[in-house]
C-alpha cells in the first residue's frame, strides 16, 4: 500500500480465522495494518449433526459448504503501532441463510454503531478466536510422535492412521465368496494387462495409452500401477483373510495383500498375523471436522471407519505376553498416576 496507506476488503473463506495453519497469516495481518474488522459468517457444512445445525445456512447456498468471512484490513501511516486492533463479530448460531442475509443488509457497514464489535486479544502463538491453553504443553501426551524409539514419550508409543486400501469394493465385503470372486477377477485382468504391455513393450509401443482404466475390471492407484511398469506378476493368496472394523460396531472381512492395498500404514505391525491378538484405540485425528470420538478394537481399522470421523489415528497396546485383563489394568493404571514411567509398550 505504500506511504499513503489504504484499505482491503474481502469475502473469503473463512477457515482463516481459527486454523491451526493459518496462524502465520494471523500474525503477518496484525503486523502489517492498524486495523482489521471481521465479520464472521460462519456456515461450515464440512460438519455434521449439532455442530452443523448451529454452523447454520450456507451463505452462498449450494455453491459453497465452507464458513465465510467478511474482511476489512485498514492500514494507516499516521497511526503508530506494533499490532494491529482487530473488531470481530460473529453472526451467530442456528441462522439459516435468509436470516444471515438480512442481518448482513441491515448493518450495511463495519461503521454502524449498532453493530456490536468485540475486541480481540490474539495470544503470543496467534491464535485469534479459540486460544490454546498453554498448559497443555506440561502433559505427558497420549501419544508419541515418535514411534518406536528411546527418545519417545506418552502413554502408547505406537501410532499411526487406519488402512485406506484404495479399493474396498474389491477387498472388502461381509462374505468371503464376494471377496474371492472380486479379487481372483481383479487379479486375472491385471495379469492380463501385464502380458499385453510386456508384449507391447518389445515393439517400443506407449506402454500408459495401453492401460486400461475402467473401474468395472480393476481399481488402479500408483503402487498397482508401478507393479505394471516392473513387470510384477500377481497371484490369489486364499489364506490372506483377516477380521477388520469396517464402520463402527460393524465388522467384516479383507483380503489382506500389501500389493493390493495402497498404504497399509502401521496395521502390518499391529497386527502380524491372525493369531497374534492386539488391541488399539481410534481416535478422531488432526483436523477432524467431526465431534471427538473414540473406540477400541481388536482388528484392522479400514478407511471407511476413518471416513466415520473424518480423519483417524490409531494408538496402540502391543501386547505379546500378557493376559487382556492384566493389560488393561496396566492402562488404568499408568492414566491414573501420572507420575509412573510415561513411556509404556505392551
Amino acid at each position: 500500500m505504500g506511504k499513503t496507506g489504504g484499505i482491503i476488503a474481502f469475502v473469503s473463506n473463512g477457515g482463516w480465522l481459527d486454523g491451526n495453519s493459518a496462524d502465520g497469516f494471523r500474525k503477518s495481518l496484525e503486523k502489517e495494518f492498524t486495523s482489521i474488522y471481521v465479520f464472521n459468517l460462519i456456515g461450515n457444512q464440512r460438519t455434521s449433526g449439532e455442530l452443523s445445525r448451529k454452523e447454520g445456512g450456507k451463505i452462498f447456498g449450494s455453491g459453497s459448504r465452507t464458513p465465510i468471512a467478511i474482511t476489512l484490513l485498514v492500514k494507516n501511516p499516521d497511526v503508530k503501532t506494533k499490532k494491529a486492533k482487530i473488531h470481530y463479530h460473529d453472526i451467530g448460531d442456528y441462522l439459516n441463510q435468509k436470516e444471515k442475509l438480512k442481518i448482513i443488509a441491515d448493518f450495511k457497514t463495519f461503521a454502524n454503531p449498532q453493530l456490536p464489535l468485540k475486541a480481540i486479544q490474539p495470544n503470543i502463538q496467534g491464535d485469534w478466536i479459540s486460544l490454546r491453553n498453554d498448559n497443555f504443553g506440561n502433559y505427558i501426551p497420549i501419544a508419541s510422535d515418535k514411534n518406536y524409539t528411546q527418545n519417545s514419550v506418552g502413554f502408547f508409543i505406537l501410532n499411526g492412521p487406519g488402512v485406506m486400501t484404495g479399493r474396498d469394493n474389491w477387498i472388502c465385503n461381509f462374505s468371503k465368496k464376494e471377496i474371492e470372486r472380486n479379487t481372483k477377477r481383479m487379479i486375472d485382468f491385471y495379469n492380463n494387462q501385464l502380458q499385453i504391455m510386456s508384449t507391447a513393450n518389445q515393439q517400443n509401443v506407449n506402454l500408459e495409452e495401453l492401460i486400461n482404466q475402467d473401474p468395472k475390471e480393476i481399481s488402479r492407484s500408483v503402487n498397482l500401477k508401478n507393479d505394471l511398469f516392473k513387470n510384477v506378476r500377481h497371484s490369489y493368496k486364499p489364506n490372506n483373510f483377516m477380521i477388520q472394523s469396517y464402520r463402527p460396531f460393524s465388522k467384516s472381512l479383507i483380503y489382506w495383500d500389501k500389493s493390493f492395498i495402497e498404504r497399509p500404514r502401521i496395521s502390518s505391525k499391529i497386527f502380524p498375523n491372525p493369531q497374534i491378538s492386539n488391541i488399539s484405540i481410534v481416535v478422531s485425528g488432526v483436523g477432524s471436522t467431526k465431534e471427538f470420538s473414540t473406540l477400541m478394537t481388536q482388528h484392522y481399522v479400514t478407511g471407511i471407519f476413518n471416513q466415520m470421523t473424518s480423519t483417524s489415528h490409531s494408538i496402540t497396546m502391543k501386547k505379546t505376553m500378557l493376559h487382556k485383563k492384566e493389560c488393561l489394568m496396566k492402562i488404568a493404571n499408568k492414566i491414573l498416576f501420572v507420575e509412573m514411567p510415561s513411556v509404556i509398550l505392551f
